[in-house]
């Protein structure tokens, strides 16, 4: 899931409500956030990987990478 304004010359800017947005996705089974770098929030979130972004090519660099972002909801490959 991903929230934010974006501006003219890609910044992604805060929104409000950006905690209850990030407690809200939790609750609904989604395990990472895209979100703008001034709405990540103060504390993790159990269960939710928070990738806060302050441009647009970083957002979208984050969301189609193949390589797995680090985070609280990160986790290594299993080995056979």
């Amino acid at each position: 899931m991903a929230f934010g304004e974006i501006g003219l010359t890609g910044e992604v800017r805060p929104v409000a409500y950006g905690e209850e947005r990030l407690q809200e996705a939790r609750k609904q089974g989604f395990q990472a956030a895209l979100v703008p770098r001034d709405n990540a929030p103060r504390k993790p979130i159990e269960g939710l990987r928070v990738v806060p972004v302050a441009r647009v090519d970083a957002a979208l660099e984050a969301a189609f990478s193949s390589s797995p972002r680090p985070g609280p909801a990160a986790r290594a490959p299993a080995r056979s």
